[in-house]
């Protein structure tokens, strides 16, 4: 059970991180954003446009999100006492 606990919370942290093969297989900025994710519109408002405000606050939900889907994992597969 510690293995799978381990191993679900690092794949939901790097379930967020797809944004780089989404950019490299259609591209950025892709036809109608079709290939858009989280991390590449957050990239994209932080580092091009710098709107700083509108990315941290990006951040600061996908922190959250990361955050709650990780308590869900620990309710599923921690130890039950």
């Amino acid at each position: 059970m510690p293995q799978m606990l381990f191993a679900a919370v690092l794949q939901i942290a790097s379930a967020f991180s797809v944004g780089a093969i989404s950019q490299q297989v259609v591209g950025h900025p892709s036809p109608e954003d079709a290939g858009l994710t989280i991390m590449l519109h957050l990239g994209d408002y932080a580092g091009q446009r710098f709107e700083v405000g509108y990315a941290s606050a990006i951040a600061v939900i996908l922190s959250f999100m990361i955050f709650g889907l990780g308590r869900v994992c620990f309710k599923l597969l921690g130890e039950k006492d």
